[in-house]
């Protein structure tokens, strides 16, 4: 009976290691991947056909990022302005290594464009056929999910040249539980406008959408907000400062100045 019960305790326990072996989440991070977007006063779509997101990571902070992972992502097509102003689609969900990500490669296909009352087709430069790299340093570490967002500026994301239109996307790429945001709203809301925010080198910008805005992932500091509305014959540019603090809201109620 003694041999039955020792055996029975030995089975059990091989079968609980293997099966911690074969187990993805042991020790492992949770890594996720969201695409968001700014919007547009004058186009309806900006499609971007997605084929593959890969991250660069290492193990501590002080090495030198070559070891690209492709993520399970399987790719698809989006329209960003569906993602803007604190809305998001998440596009990777795995398990992943606790390491820090250094950069990030999008490799998209040829079904990038943008609709206003036309669609326009949207070429990528042959130079970057292999994708675009964007840096970041985002720790991934275990038994927590790390959200990486990925910030599309459309603004600054189409290159005119010769009546060409190319796709140079301009992505901000940050940890979605880090940083700071602005909330808030530009009023009258029925006037459209441009609120950009700077702060050293970094500049980020938004198209309210019925007058609300948000920026999210920002770090602590004393930002430039200007707003510029679409007329300036009815209303005057306003520009002041506001502070964003690391894990906290900052509500920006802005009244556009009427031109007397």
């Amino acid at each position: 009976m003694k041999n039955n019960i020792a055996c029975l305790l030995i089975l059990v326990f091989v079968l609980a290691s293997g099966c911690n072996k074969n187990d993805p989440s042991e020790n492992a991070a949770r890594l996720r991947v969201k695409i968001t977007g700014t919007t547009s006063s004058t186009s309806t779509k900006f499609n971007i056909n997605l084929l593959s997101v890969e991250i660069n990571a290492v193990d501590s902070a002080d090495r030198a990022a070559d070891n690209w992972m492709t993520t399970e992502f399987k790719g698809g097509t989006y329209n960003l302005f569906e993602f803007s102003n604190g809305s998001s689609k998440q596009i990777v969900d795995e398990y992943a290594s606790p390491k820090i990500v250094k950069q990030v490669r999008l490799k998209f296909g040829s079904d990038n464009s943008i609709t206003s009352d036309t669609t326009i087709n949207l070429t990528i430069p042959e130079e970057y056929k292999d994708g675009f790299v964007f840096d970041t340093d985002i720790k991934l570490q275990p038994y927590v999910i790390g959200s990486i967002m990925l910030d599309f500026d459309v603004l600054q994301s189409v290159f005119v040249k010769d009546n060409n239109y190319y796709f140079l996307p301009h992505v901000r790429v940050y940890d979605e539980t880090f940083g700071g945001k602005f909330k808030g709203t530009v009023t009258p809301a029925q006037m459209p406008s441009l609120v950009k925010i700077k702060l050293d080198n970094d500049s980020v910008f938004s198209i309210p959408s019925n007058g609300s805005f948000l920026f999210s992932g920002l770090k602590p500091g004393i930002w430039k907000i200007h707003v510029i509305p679409d007329s300036l014959r009815l209303y005057k540019d306003t520009v002041f400062t506001d502070t964003i603090f690391d894990g906290k809201t900052t509500i920006l109620n802005i009244p556009l100045r009427v031109v007397k």
